[in-house]
Order: C-alpha cells, then sequence, then structure tokens
C-alpha cells in the first residue's frame, strides 16, 4: 500500500514591551495518518500478516522567548 506523509507547522509571534517577544508554535507531524498498514505480506506462509504500521500523528505545542 502506498503512504502519504505531511507535517504542518505553525506559530504566531506577540511583541512583549520594547524589548520581548514571545512566540507561539504548533506543529503536527503526520497530519494525513489514517492508522493503516504500511507493509503487508502476501506469500503463502504469511497471507496477509501486518509487517509495519504508520507512525502516531504527533502534536506539540511549544512557547518560546526571545529578548
Amino acid at each position: 500500500p502506498s503512504t502519504a506523509l505531511a507535517d504542518l507547522s505553525l506559530a504566531k509571534s506577540f511583541k512583549l514591551g520594547r524589548s520581548g517577544d514571545l512566540r507561539i508554535i504548533l506543529d503536527v507531524l503526520n497530519i494525513l495518518v489514517t492508522g493503516g498498514a504500511n507493509g503487508v505480506k502476501y506469500d503463502q506462509w504469511a497471507y496477509g500478516q501486518v509487517t509495519s504500521v504508520v507512525g502516531p500523528r504527533i502534536t506539540r505545542l511549544g512557547l518560546r522567548y526571545s529578548f
């Protein structure tokens, strides 16, 4: 089966005072994951056996302060 992988990153910056900058970052890894099998055997001894799966969707939220 074919597999399509894509990641998404969003960021928004805010000024804090004269010299401060706060950035909020949202990362979503494997945004297109449907939870299916990535590899399946089709030989006579292990017909239909799943050999690998697509990694899970991961979401990260981060803050970065710069001065």
